[in-house]
């Protein structure tokens, strides 16, 4: 049974689809562009919504720490979450979904550079 070859552009759309979107199951959730999303027009927690209003007129240093802060809520709201507060690199690595355009680079400790 002959199957035709999928042309270029929708094989480009499916590999982009599967990995921003993250809908792979073996990968972890990729980068989003949050460029095209609402402002809070995701609700992450009863009080957290994403994009946080605003984020474009965030400062790059802002915009990391808005990461920060809403993956650190996620991880303390989980059940099985710890006393120990993680890694800032564990936290954005586990959370790079989240990351807005423009944000500040993070740093990489020897563990974070093993994770990627």
């Amino acid at each position: 049974m002959y199957k035709p070859t999928p042309s270029a552009e929708l094989l480009r759309f499916k590999a982009r689809f599967m990995l921003v979107d993250g809908n792979m199951p073996l990968f972890p959730s990729a980068k989003r562009d949050w460029a095209t999303v609402e402002e809070e027009s995701i609700l992450l927690l009863p009080n957290l919504l994403w994009p946080p209003k605003n984020w474009r007129r965030l400062t790059p240093d802002q915009r990391l720490l808005a990461v920060e802060f809403a993956s650190m809520s996620l991880t303390q709201t989980e059940n099985h979450s710890s006393l120990l507060l993680p890694e800032r690199s564990f936290l954005i690595h586990n959370f790079h979904f989240l990351v807005l355009p423009g944000s500040a680079g993070f740093p990489l400790d020897n563990k974070a550079e093993a994770r990627l």
